[in-house]
């Protein structure tokens, strides 16, 4: 999938933007295996004082593990950033994703999966 648009200034010009991803079958990935965990969440639970002072104890060994992102083990891995060969005022992000969704058979057996039960429809029918 290439992504295209967006741009970064330097100095006085405008460097253009331009991603590729590359899905990548591997069917013992859902996709979303070691991504970085952000910081930052939203939390509608009402966290109390107590609960936020100790995150706040266990963030500094958070960011020594840099909040449990393993390159080695994430389904995303970083391929490059580099000027594009074709045009010198573009750059371009190169990522792999490692998904079962991107298999070729992945589609036959979320289909299987659906028709194998009655719909809703069917069953009013019936009754």
């Amino acid at each position: 999938m290439e992504l295209n648009g967006g741009y970064r200034k330097q100095e006085n010009s405008k460097r253009y933007q331009k991603a590729i991803i590359e899905f990548i079958c591997d069917k013992d990935k859902t996709g979303l295996e070691g991504l970085w965990d952000p910081e930052d969440k939203y939390e509608d639970d009402g966290e109390d004082e107590k609960r936020k002072r100790e995150e706040a104890e266990d963030d500094d060994e958070k960011k020594q593990t840099n909040r449990g992102y393993d390159p080695e083990k994430s389904s995303l891995k970083y391929v490059s950033y580099k000027q594009d060969a074709e045009d010198e005022k573009r750059d371009i992000l190169r990522l792999e994703w490692y998904t079962k969704h991107a298999c070729e058979d992945q589609k036959d057996e979320d289909d299987a999966e659906k028709k194998s039960s009655w719909g809703f429809f069917t069953w009013f029918i019936l009754m």
